[in-house]
């Protein structure tokens, strides 16, 4: 312990390190650490399920791995894990199936083999009945899967203070969710250059050769990359602004490098430069103001029929989608009246791929055919929706048929009519049906009518 927090060549000021080690050591939070502790969790749900149940047992969580194992039911679904997540989400399901089964007989038999037995060589376990795993993959297979989604999107509230006599109440309104992007940036047209989206950004912030070149102005841009050549990093993608816009001194403190010509005085230090976007979704902030921001997030895609019967889609952002909300207007809308709804595009909405040809109704098919056309909506930008299968919790994979792109609403590879999605609804108690969207309420209709 002394030769590791001591002072030498190979282990230079180490005291911070070993103070930091005593302080977590002696100072810990122990009702924290009471309340993350699964072990202390458990006895206590046990300490309180002894009042309704008769008998309650507490055993470890690796024992249910065990028992999948040893029932030779991990081979059902993918088990596999991938950044501490499973693959499939019907693991979860078989695990709590496990979980509900592990008798006290099963415990013991687990004790006895892990005991007394050694090898490769085991006897079979004892299984419930001769029809347990073919009785356990059908159920596994008839499982489908929904996600949550966020449909409220905003929340009211009535406040109610009292001035002098009078009790006055207030209504306020709230989204549940961010408009838009922190920064906000100004609509300017430099010399010799196109209109654009302008802001403000430290030295610090340039980490790419692409940002350097939309600095805007020139002098400034030559002068970043003159320091970046004499650092021989002009042909780098990517690099550190620490080490190469600045020089730190022995307090700490930082002086940049970058200098602009001055014919009166000393160079002028450059801090900041101006950096120019160009930006699809950007809005006014404010009518008598020059402020810009960048949208962030979509609320849905509306999908209709215009008047010749062929397909478009509506992007509808969440900031469009709470100023509607406010003016009462309807939430989706279509350009005229001759035009149709289709369906609408939410994050997590559920809908059946490839699933045409089929005579018999939803309600009626197998689950364990379902299953495999079942998908949910990933990601929803303009021309671009991602499925995923329901069950598939792989994010980053984009093979098919876990995956599914739509970029178009032609029937090639990538377009709608070439999986033709059936929107559907399933129960709390899993029965699936095709979905019945009510795309406007009486009250906005009423208000819209008006």
């Amino acid at each position: 312990m002394k030769k590791i927090f001591s002072n030498t060549l190979d282990y230079p000021t180490n005291h911070k390190k070993f103070r930091k080690f005593a302080k977590r050591y002696h100072h810990r939070n122990y009702i924290h650490n009471q309340l993350d502790d699964p072990n202390f969790v458990s006895r206590e749900v046990s300490c309180f399920l002894t009042k309704v149940c008769f008998k309650v047992s507490v055993s470890p969580d690796y024992t249910t791995d065990h028992l999948m194992r040893l029932l030779s039911l991990d081979h059902l679904i993918d088990s596999s894990q991938e950044k501490f997540k499973f693959k499939d989400h019907r693991n979860h399901a078989l695990k709590s199936y496990i979980s509900a089964i592990r008798t006290i007989h099963y415990l013991e038999e687990l004790a006895l083999r892990n005991k007394y037995t050694y090898g490769d060589h085991h006897p079979p376990f004892p299984i419930p009945h001769s029809e347990f795993r073919n009785e356990v993959k059908y159920f596994v297979n008839n499982i489908l899967i929904s996600h949550k989604k966020s449909d409220r999107f905003y929340s009211t509230r009535r406040i109610d203070y009292k001035e002098k006599n009078y009790i006055l109440s207030q209504r306020c309104f709230s989204p549940r969710g961010p408009l838009h992007k922190e920064s906000i940036y100004g609509k300017r047209t430099p010399p010799n250059l196109q209109t654009a989206y302008h802001i403000r950004k430290p030295l610090e912030s340039l980490r790419t050769l692409g940002q350097v070149e939309k600095i805007v102005d020139e002098k400034v841009r030559d002068a970043v990359m003159k320091v970046l050549k004499k650092a021989n990093l002009s042909n780098e993608q990517s690099f550190l602004p620490s080490n190469v816009f600045f020089k730190i001194k022995a307090n700490g403190q930082k002086s940049t490098k970058v200098f602009l010509p001055n014919k009166n005085g000393d160079p002028v230090p450059v801090k900041k430069v101006r950096i120019r976007e160009s930006l699809n979704s950007a809005v006014k902030l404010k009518n008598d103001i020059d402020q810009y921001v960048n949208l962030r997030n979509n609320h849905h895609i509306l999908i209709y029929k215009n008047e010749e019967n062929q397909l478009e889609e509506e992007v509808v952002s969440f900031w469009e989608a709470i100023k509607r909300k406010k003016t009462g207007v309807p939430l989706y809308q279509v350009p005229n009246p001759e035009c149709k709804i289709h369906t609408a595009l939410h994050i997590n909405d559920l809908f059946l791929m490839c699933y045409e040809g089929l005579d018999q109704p939803i309600e009626e098919q197998p689950k364990d055919f379902l299953i495999q056309h079942l998908y949910r909506v990933q990601k929803l930008s303009s021309h671009f929706y991602e499925f995923r299968q329901a069950f598939n919790n792989q994010l980053d994979s984009t093979d098919y048929p876990s995956y599914i792109r739509i970029n178009n609403f032609g029937s090639k590879k990538t377009g709608w009519l070439t999986y033709n999605p059936i929107k559907v609804e399933i129960s709390p108690i899993g029965d699936i049906t095709v979905a019945e969207e009510k795309y406007i309420s009486k009250k906005q209709k009423s208000n819209f009518m008006r």
